[in-house]
C-alpha cells in the first residue's frame, strides 16, 4: 500500500503516514502490486494504449505489448546515458570527426605523392647512372643532370619571322661564329617543332583533297609529306643543336636528299652480297642491323671527310643528316608498297606508324655513328685505321644492336609498341650523352686557345 498523497509505502496497522502525517482511509490509500522501488518509464506506446479496454485484447496482444515497451524503455535509458555529454566532449568529438575527414585525405594524397616521386626519382636514377656509364664511353666523367623541361622549353615560347631568319643564315663565313664565341651552355631548339607544324598542315589538306574529295593526284604528295615529316623535323632538331653553328641549312639540305639516297644505294649493294631470306628470323635481324648502318656509315664517312669536321655535335648532324634522309626514302617507298597491295587505308596507317616510330629508328641511330666517328676522329684527317679503333667500334656497335633488336621477331613485346619505346629512350639517353660530350669538347677547346 502507498500514501495517496506523498505516494510513501505504508504498512496495514498504520493510521498516519510515516512521511507526511496524512491520515491514512481507504480513499488516501493506494493499493498496488509491489515490483520495483522505482517507477516504470512507461513508452508512448504504452500511453496510448493504456487506456484501451483490456476486453478487446487477447493475452498474446497484451504479451506482445509488454515485451516492446521493455524494449523501448531499455533503448530510451541507453539513449539518454549517451546523451548526457558534457560541452567539452561534445567539441571534443565534433573536432576529432573534423580533424579525420581532413587528414584522412591529406594522408591519402601524401602517400600518392611519396609513390610518384620515388617512381620518378627511380626514372631519374636510372637514367643518371646510365649516362655515366656512356660518358665513360666517350671520354668523359660524371653523371649529366639533364632537365629535359628546360631543353624544350623554348618550344612553347612565341617567336618571330626574324628569329626564324636569324637561324636559317647561320653556317655561313659571315654568320659562323668564332671557336672562342662557340656557347657552351645547353642548346634550347624550338625550330623543329615549327617545321614539324608546316607539315603537318600540309598533310592535313593532301588528306582532305585525297579522301574526301577523292583525288587521286593528291596521293603521291600525301606520302611524301607524310613520311618527310618527322625525319626531316628531327633533322633541324640536330641542327639547332649543334653549337658551332658552321653548316648551313644548304649543306643539311643537300646531306638529307643526296646522302640519304646514296645511303640506300650501298645498303642495297651490301644487301646483294648478302641477301636476306624471305622469313624474317633472329640472324635475318642482326644482318638487317649490320648491312643498313653500314650503308649509312659509308657515306656518313664521306660528308665527313669532306667537311673535316671536328666537332662531335658536326658528327651528330651529319649522321642524322644521312639517316633522316635514309628513313623518309625508305617509309616513302613502303606507304607506296602497302598502298598498291592492299588501300588507302592501310597505307595511312603505315604512313602513321613510320612516322611516330622515326623519333628513335634510323635518324638516331645514324647520329650515334656519326658523332662516334668524329669523337674518335678529332682534329686530325679521316683514315681507315679509325673505323677499326676499338673506341669506335664500341660506340658504333650500338646502332647495329639497337637496329638488330628492333627488328626482332619478339612479338610478345610489340603489345602497346613496349619493345619500341625501350629503345627509343635507350637511344635518346646515348644521343643526350653525346651532345653533352660535345659541349664539354668546346670548354676544353676555349681552354686551349686561352
Amino acid at each position: 500500500m502507498y500514501c495517496g498523497n506523498c505516494k510513501a509505502e505504508i504498512e496495514d496497522t498504520m493510521l498516519f503516514c510515516w512521511s507526511c502525517g496524512t491520515p491514512l482511509s481507504e480513499e488516501t490509500i493506494i493499493h498496488k502490486e509491489k515490483t520495483h522501488t522505482a517507477e516504470k518509464v512507461e513508452s508512448p506506446v504504452q500511453t496510448e494504449r493504456k487506456h484501451e479496454p483490456k476486453e478487446s485484447m487477447t493475452d498474446e496482444q497484451i504479451a506482445q505489448q509488454e515485451v516492446t515497451a521493455t524494449v523501448q524503455n531499455e533503448a530510451n535509458i541507453k539513449q539518454s546515458t549517451s546523451d548526457v555529454q558534457s560541452p567539452s566532449e561534445e567539441r571534443y568529438e565534433h573536432e576529432r570527426i573534423i580533424n579525420m575527414s581532413t587528414i584522412e585525405p591529406k594522408m591519402a594524397e601524401s602517400v600518392e605523392n611519396i609513390s610518384v616521386s620515388s617512381f620518378s626519382g627511380q626514372v631519374k636514377d636510372t637514367f643518371l647512372h646510365a649516362t655515366e656509364r656512356i660518358n665513360r664511353m666517350v671520354g668523359e666523367e660524371g653523371q649529366i643532370d639533364l632537365q629535359l623541361r628546360d631543353v624544350f622549353s623554348n618550344v612553347f615560347k612565341k617567336h618571330s619571322k626574324q628569329d626564324a631568319e636569324k637561324l636559317f643564315i647561320t653556317g655561313t663565313e659571315l654568320t659562323t661564329p668564332k671557336e672562342e664565341d662557340i656557347p657552351t651552355s645547353w642548346p634550347k631548339p624550338w625550330l623543329f617543332s615549327r617545321i614539324f607544324i608546316v607539315f603537318a598542315i600540309t598533310y592535313f589538306f593532301l588528306s582532305i583533297s585525297a579522301h574526301t574529295f577523292e583525288n587521286i593526284n593528291a596521293i603521291p604528295g600525301l606520302i611524301v609529306i607524310g613520311s618527310f615529316a618527322v625525319p626531316f623535323s628531327l633533322l633541324i632538331f640536330f641542327w639547332e643543336t649543334n653549337a658551332p653553328r658552321n653548316i648551313s641549312i644548304y649543306e643539311v639540305a643537300k646531306m638529307f636528299f643526296i646522302g640519304g639516297a646514296a645511303s640506300l644505294v650501298t645498303t642495297l649493294v651490301i644487301y646483294s652480297v648478302f641477301p636476306l631470306e624471305a622469313d624474317l628470323t633472329y640472324g635475318g635481324a642482326i644482318v638487317i642491323g649490320i648491312v643498313e648502318e653500314v650503308g649509312k656509315l659509308v657515306i656518313i664517312a664521306y660528308f665527313i671527310y669532306q667537311q673535316n669536321s671536328k666537332y662531335i655535335l658536326n658528327g651528330l648532324l651529319i649522321g642524322a643528316a644521312i639517316g633522316a634522309g635514309f628513313a623518309a626514302f625508305e617509309s616513302a617507298g613502303y606507304a607506296f608498297t602497302f598502298g598498291l597491295l592492299y588501300d588507302d587505308s592501310v597505307m595511312t596507317e603505315v604512313i602513321f606508324s613510320r612516322a611516330w616510330l622515326a623519333i628513335g629508328a634510323h635518324t638516331v641511330w645514324s647520329a650515334i655513328a656519326g658523332g662516334a666517328l668524329v669523337y674518335v676522329k678529332g682534329a686530325k684527317q679521316l683514315t681507315n685505321d679509325m673505323f677499326f679503333n676499338p673506341k669506335f667500334f664500341q660506340l658504333f656497335a650500338v646502332p647495329i644492336i639497337l637496329h638488330a633488336v628492333w627488328d626482332m621477331p619478339l612479338y610478345a613485346l610489340h603489345r602497346f609498341y613496349f619493345l619500341y619505346i625501350v629503345l627509343i629512350v635507350i637511344a635518346w639517353i646515348f644521343i643526350f650523352t653525346f651532345i653533352n660530350a660535345g659541349l664539354k669538347q668546346i670548354v676544353r677547346l676555349h681552354r686551349n686557345a686561352q
